[in-house]
């Protein structure tokens, strides 16, 4: 597996494509990618342009099928590289292609008001990605899993919290807001004499209950993603930069 840091032309195995964006919308770039490999689901090709380090335009053909804007992020957040190859162009703002859609998600979530708007947004991937990019902190955590959850819970009181739990067999990705938990990712690695494989499922507050249950006392690693709520409301106007 590839886990080091993403050059101009990078080989990856076996990483997640979220995983690759994330990296490369904390760096702030500005750019555009491609990707050419293999998924689970088939051979793929992604055109994708960042600016800041936030999607502007998204473009995936995977097996023939076409994806853009709104619904390539979605199927790309899910999307688990077996063996692709990467490249990187550094590129002016100006010279990015605008998916009409992503903007459309970038400006209503500029004008967040109201919880119910708040939870449906925050199901999107895009959504997911500005909230890291533009969170007022961020923070490391380790502990058992009970503990970890329990500290998640305070911390998204009154603000909303995107968290990366990270241990041996399995990682999850949640995301937070009003001490709620609004979607997560439950991806679990199983390792046979046959063949490696991933299995990735939904997280409800039930199947977390669940989780917490199974491995309460397991220690993880965490990394959660913070952002205020009167902050909410700022992104996507003058203050920010897309």
């Amino acid at each position: 597996m590839n886990s080091g840091h993403l050059g101009k032309n990078t080989r990856v195995e076996r990483r997640f494509l979220r995983e690759l964006i994330l990296e490369l919308n904390l760096r702030s770039f500005t750019g555009k990618i491609f990707i050419r490999g293999r998924a689970p689901e088939g051979t793929f090709i992604l055109r994708i342009h960042l600016r800041s380090g936030v999607p502007t335009h998204c473009f995936l053909n995977i097996e023939g099928g076409v994806l853009t804007g709104s619904k390539c992020i979605e199927a790309i957040s899910g999307l688990f590289c077996t063996d692709c190859e990467l490249h990187l162009e550094y590129a002016n703002s100006t010279e990015l292609l605008e998916d009409e859609d992503l903007s459309i998600v970038q400006t209503r979530f500029g004008k967040l008001e109201i919880i119910e708007e708040v939870k449906s947004l925050l199901t999107n991937p895009l959504i997911q990605l500005l909230i890291i990019r533009y969170s007022s902190s961020s923070m490391s955590l380790r502990g058992k899993v009970h503990e970890i959850l329990e500290k998640l819970r305070e911390l998204s009181s009154d603000r909303a919290v995107i968290a990366v739990i990270r241990v041996g067999d399995f990682n999850v990705l949640l995301m937070w807001y009003a001490g709620r938990l609004i979607s997560g990712v439950l991806t679990r690695y199983i390792v046979s004499e046959q063949a490696n494989r991933f299995v990735q499922e939904f997280i409800t507050e039930e199947k977390l209950s669940e989780v917490e249950q199974e491995r309460a006392l397991e220690v993880v690693e965490c990394t959660a993603y913070v952002i205020e709520r009167s902050k909410l409301r700022k992104i996507g106007g003058a203050e920010a930069v897309f």
